[in-house]
């Protein structure tokens, strides 16, 4: 067969008890590459994984591998089921072994890779949020904080909603921000309590450009940054790094 499309999931489809077929509307090579989870609509559920041959059956369609799957047993209705390819990462033909070109094989192969290539963009997606152009800009960010950490000696801090307002403390050299939760305040110290110590500011995550998802660094009582009180970041991946002076941090070029 041939890859017509990069849709693999995940695809929600309803469950409302009287279904006796579903279609996600994507190929699939083998049906123990295609993953189900079922949500509930009660109040508090959580997602489960359901077993194939148990709670489901899958098939696919002659020549294209489009999948169809059927129910068995699956819990009680309504609720949401969501449909997820993973193609594994296993390549079984010995070509050394290969006494002539076999076009089968060779197909199964890239369609395979074409099915991982997929998924993986997939996957990059829902972890970041972003197009891939900014899913490379976030590991580039995360490739910059382990460079920062092997340089300064100490792990970079990471900080969401959850733990603001956050107050530096003296150890920490790097405040890795995720701001995709929400705002985030960070509360410095005295100047003087750094002593000289500098301390980099920076959106991990590639949020703080979105309205409610500022950060504002807040110098201690009267004392400013450059003037500035508070000093906000408001640009996806932006940050500064902060050396405390007389009375006040400067920003270093």
């Amino acid at each position: 067969m041939t890859v017509s499309s990069e849709a693999c999931g995940p695809t929600n489809l309803r469950w409302t008890g009287v279904e006796t077929s579903f279609t996600p509307g994507w190929q699939a090579q083998d049906v123990a590459a295609v993953e189900v989870y079922y949500l509930a609509d009660a109040p508090g559920s959580a997602e489960v994984l359901l077993t194939l041959g148990i709670h489901y059956a899958a098939a696919l369609a002659a020549g294209t591998g489009f999948v169809t799957a059927t129910p068995v047993a699956l819990p009680p209705a309504p609720g949401t089921l969501t449909f997820l390819r993973k193609t594994p990462a296993l390549q079984e033909t010995d070509f050394q072994n290969l006494r002539s070109f076999d076009a089968a094989t060779h197909t199964r192969l890239h369609d395979a890779a074409a099915m991982r290539d997929a998924e993986q963009r997939r996957d990059i997606l829902s972890a970041f949020g972003a197009d891939p152009t900014q899913a490379m800009i976030a590991a580039a960010s995360a490739i910059l904080a382990e460079a920062i950490n092997a340089v300064l000696g100490a792990p970079p801090t990471k900080i969401d909603i959850t733990k603001s307002p956050y107050q530096v403390q003296f150890g920490d050299l790097y405040l890795a921000v995720d701001t995709s939760g929400g705002p985030v305040v960070i509360e410095l110290p005295p100047a003087i309590a750094r002593a000289g110590r500098p301390v980099i500011v920076k959106d991990f995550t590639g949020h703080a450009a979105a309205a409610g998802r500022n950060i504002s660094i807040i110098p201690n009582g009267a004392e400013t940054i450059e003037g500035l009180n508070p000093l906000p970041i408001k640009a996806n991946y932006g940050g500064f790094r902060l050396r405390p002076s007389t009375l006040k941090y400067v920003i270093d070029p």
